[in-house]
């Protein structure tokens, strides 16, 4: 699956979808990397990608359980936290 396909489609989630984790996670430098949880092993090497966000707090939103195209996503939204 394409990963253009899959951010239209992510993309299009509406946040009433996403549950509160009750997560504030602070960025101070303003790289967020992400990898799979399932990398384990010799050899079993997954790419992994680096976001920049602006320095602040971030809520993490989740979706536990998401499918698309024969699949199953946990998907996380990070959001700009107002206290």
């Amino acid at each position: 699956m394409h990963s253009g396909t899959l951010f239209h489609e992510f993309s299009r989630i509406a946040e009433d979808q996403f549950i509160d984790t009750n997560i504030i996670y602070q960025v101070t430098d303003g790289d967020l990397y992400l990898f799979a949880a399932c990398d384990f092993g010799s050899g079993w090497l997954y790419n992994h990608c680096c976001l920049k966000l602006l320095p602040g707090d971030y809520q993490i939103k989740m979706i536990e359980k998401y499918l698309f195209g024969g699949a199953c996503f946990r998907l996380f939204r990070f959001c700009l936290y107002e206290q």
